[in-house]
């Protein structure tokens, strides 16, 4: 018997932004995760793997009777994955701006500041602003130590 959708095990964050394009990219990973339960996005820094990935993860939870499920990185290796604007966009959530207030400190458009917010909170594993505050918080607090 399929559990119910309650008994599903699924953390994917909601997508605060919208999806543009890349529907070739989308389709190629369905078929491929069609054939295989693991797959592999590969390419350089800041292309979009983690988008991606939870795109079509959203798109195909349906099919898994024991649901999907994002794994959080090591706190260790979540703070040197990070790339240095994304650390810069965590400490800036962390400070409580928005996006709109982050996109003016950093000098960049609005959509630019949204999509790091959800590229960090993505790479994190967080699902929240708050969440990623408490982490920049904790980070700040080992370090001092």
């Amino acid at each position: 018997m399929s559990p119910t959708a309650p008994d599903r095990a699924e953390n994917l964050p909601l997508e605060l932004t919208s999806f543009v394009g890349r529907r070739h990219e989308v389709a190629e990973a369905k078929r491929a995760l069609s054939a295989s339960r693991l797959v592999t996005l590969t390419g350089v820094g800041g292309v979009g793997k983690s988008r991606l990935a939870l795109r079509v993860a959203t798109q195909v939870q349906r099919a898994f009777d024991d649901g999907v499920w994002l794994p959080a990185p090591s706190p260790v290796d979540a703070a040197t994955t990070l790339t240095r604007r994304e650390r810069q966009v965590a400490e800036l959530v962390a400070e409580g701006l928005s996006n709109k207030e982050i996109a003016a400190r950093l000098v960049i458009a609005q959509r630019t500041a949204e999509g790091h917010v959800e590229h960090v909170l993505a790479k994190l594993g967080f699902t929240t602003r708050t969440r990623l505050a408490a982490w920049v918080t904790e980070q700040r607090e080992g370090r001092d130590q």
